[in-house]
C-alpha cells in the first residue's frame, strides 16, 4: 500500500496537506507493523518535524519504491518538547486510523523518539490493552 494523498488527510483540509520526500530535519518517532496473514501486512514509520508553521508527523510507507512520504498531521498545538508533540499527534492519528477500521499494531519495530513502553501506553489508550510484540 502506497501513500495516496487523499486517504492520508487525517481530517485536515487540503492546503494543510503535504505528499512529497522527508524533510531533512525530521525526527524518527517509532516503527510499528501490523501482520494479518501470510503476504498481508503493514509497517509504518512516524516521523515529527517543527515546521515555521507548527508541527507536522510524517508517515513514510517503506514498502513503497519511491518512498513516497505524507504529512498526515498538522498542528499549530504550542507543545513544550518533541517527544510531547510526538506522543499527542501519534495518539490521535491512531485514534483517526482506528476510527477508519484500523486495528492495533502487531509489532514494535523501532522506539526512537517515544520509548516501547509509552508506546503500548499510547495504544492501550486508542486500542485498549493488549501488548505487541518489540522487535
Amino acid at each position: 500500500m502506497c501513500l495516496d494523498g487523499p486517504s492520508y488527510r487525517f481530517g485536515l483540509p487540503v492546503e494543510n496537506f503535504a505528499v512529497g520526500l522527508l524533510p531533512k530535519a525530521s525526527e524518527q518517532i517509532a516503527a510499528v507493523s501490523w501482520d494479518w496473514g501470510p503476504g498481508h501486512g503493514r509497517t509504518d514509520e512516524y516521523y515529527l518535524i517543527q515546521a515555521d508553521d507548527g508541527w507536522q508527523l510524517w508517515l513514510v510507507d517503506p514498502s513503497c519504491p519511491d518512498t513516497t512520504t505524507a504529512a498526515v498531521a498538522i498542528s499549530t498545538v504550542p507543545y513544550t518538547s518533541l517527544t510531547e508533540a510526538a506522543s499527542d499527534m501519534l495518539r490521535r492519528y491512531w485514534q483517526w486510523s482506528e476510527s477508519d477500521g484500523l486495528d492495533r499494531f502487531s509489532t514494535i519495530d523501532k522506539a526512537t523518539l517515544i520509548d516501547a513502553g509509552e508506546l503500548e501506553r499510547l495504544a492501550d489508550r486508542v486500542w485498549g490493552p493488549v501488548s505487541a510484540t518489540v522487535a
